[in-house]
């Protein structure tokens, strides 16, 4: 299976949300609640990947990886946001049938 990878646009705002909230899902239903994990999760990640699309800062980095034209992951990094430390890898996350 052949991967692409590109920038991502405002457009992908609402397929990184599902697959964002998709991942806590899976990664946090035994420290977040499941009415947060099912109702209010969703929500919140379309609004901040709608907001972060929409204006990104200047140093933000927003990639999208896709297969059979569905998004299969994302990665979003602040390039150099600390002095000391460098770049900051903000998140990464990867649909469950590509992990691996």
């Amino acid at each position: 299976m052949t991967m692409n990878l590109a920038t991502a646009a405002l457009e992908h705002a609402e397929q990184i949300a599902r697959l964002h909230s998709a991942s806590w899902q899976a990664t946090y239903a035994d420290v977040l609640t499941p009415d947060y994990l099912a109702l209010t999760a969703p929500a919140e990640r379309k609004a901040i990947w709608q907001q972060r699309l929409y204006k990104p800062r200047s140093n933000q980095i927003v990639l999208v990886a896709h297969a059979n034209g569905q998004l299969q992951g994302f990665a979003c990094a602040y390039a150099g946001e600390h002095a000391e430390w460098g770049s900051y890898l903000d998140n990464l996350h990867v649909a469950h049938g590509h992990q691996g």
